[in-house]
């Protein structure tokens, strides 16, 4: 299955193509903390059907946003909330 490199600079940008999901592949949740400073961690590499749950840990509200528009922005978060997607 072919992986997908995920981004974490300012704004989250995937490269890459998105396979179909295998029903017989484990998915994995990668958790990202959003902080003052960026994300982190600043990159993650995932396979299509796993989820990525982005935590804001900063004190100010921030919104997850894609360049490519390969996933829906996510609403304003505030301190402590989280917004979770999963690729496909």
């Amino acid at each position: 299955m072919k992986k997908l490199l995920l981004l974490l600079v300012g704004t989250l940008a995937i490269s890459g193509a998105t396979p179909a999901i295998s029903e017989s592949e484990p998915t994995a949740t990668v958790n990202v903390a959003i902080l003052k400073t960026g994300f982190q961690p600043s990159s993650v590499v995932i396979r299509a059907g796993d989820t990525v749950t982005w935590r804001n840990a900063d004190t100010e509200p921030h919104r997850v946003v894609s360049d490519t528009g390969a996933f829906p922005s996510s609403p304003l978060l505030k301190s402590g909330e989280t917004y979770s997607h999963r690729f496909g």
